[in-house]
């Protein structure tokens, strides 16, 4: 099922499967909405009773620019889609991907007592790079052979993504990224970048990022060789306890096409995500547990008595 809402006149376009507890699936900057679904439609087709609405960007997909002229409209129009779609007290989950992943803290920062897990797929933290901290562009396997075969547009793209440069990556490449990057109003999406990439609540000190709270689960999906958004900076939310449930990777031979480049992996990941989600809440605290048991009698050897 596919269709429009609208958010204050704005159309917003998504795509949905399945029926239950709503998750929402949000993209990061020139695909669209087949890039999630691509990544997570082969995990969540195996789970009932979950409603995944993914939706398309301003300037993305079919969702048109209009007038939103900075990050902050369009996280005020991603809040108010998940308002249409499910009403402002449902409870859902949430998963982002790159600068969907910026998103999707801002999501936390203004509904997080709603949100019963999140994913954040190579997540972008910040807005500016710098002082973004990035390793060097590099290639972790290059098939150049096949590489050779492939259009000069496409193969310069996927290069400039990936680290692993061979025949499986540009299958998903093709079918999930190809598609959104065709329909990227690029004009509008570089406007935003240059003007108005940064959400206020980035540097908000009341209730900005650095304010959330989060004791769900939640699983951080990051590359070593990732030299768009790299996984340095995203270690914070987990080692300075705001993600309290959290699982952080950081996978090696994996860059921004992490679900392209570790299919098999990611999916597991996915897949320990959910069951935490269904299995392991709430977790229960117990008080007072010592680690090691206090022996009743004291040992003593043969040749001490």
């Amino acid at each position: 099922m596919e269709g429009f809402v609208k958010v204050n006149g704005h159309p917003v376009h998504y795509v949905e499967f399945g029926k239950g507890f709503p998750v929402f699936c949000i993209h990061g900057y020139a695909v669209d909405w087949r890039m999630m679904a691509g990544c997570l439609e082969p995990v969540f087709e195996k789970h009932d009773g979950y409603r995944r609405i993914y939706i398309d960007l301003p300037g993305h997909g079919q969702t048109p620019p209009g007038l939103l002229k900075t990050s902050n409209a369009w996280l005020e129009t991603i809040s108010g889609a998940i308002d249409e779609l499910i009403g402002k007290e449902q409870h859902f989950l949430l998963a982002g991907q790159s600068y969907g992943s910026y998103m999707q803290l801002g999501l936390h920062c203004l509904r997080n007592e709603q949100i019963d897990g999140s994913l954040f797929i190579v997540p972008c933290p910040m807005a500016d790079r710098p002082p973004r901290q990035l390793p060097e562009k590099q290639f972790t396997e290059y098939d150049e052979e096949f590489m050779d075969t492939l259009p000069e547009e496409w193969r310069a793209r996927m290069e400039s993504w990936g680290c692993m440069m061979n025949k499986r990556v540009w299958r998903t490449f093709e079918q999930d990224i190809i598609p959104g990057l065709k329909l990227e109003v690029k004009p509008y999406t570089r406007y935003i970048v240059d003007n108005a990439y940064k959400l206020t609540y980035e540097e908000d000190k009341e209730n900005g990022f650095k304010n959330i709270k989060f004791d769900k689960p939640s699983l951080w999906i990051t590359g070593k060789q990732d030299h768009y958004v790299g996984y340095k900076d995203s270690l914070p939310y987990i080692t300075n306890e705001q993600f309290t449930r959290s699982t952080f990777v950081a996978l090696d031979g994996a860059s921004h096409l992490i679900p392209n480049e570790k299919e098999d992996l990611f999916h597991l990941l996915v897949e320990d995500w959910l069951y935490r989600i269904e299995k392991l809440q709430p977790i229960k605290y117990v008080t007072g547990y010592k680690v090691y048991g206090t022996p009743e009698e004291k040992w003593v050897f043969e040749d001490e008595k």
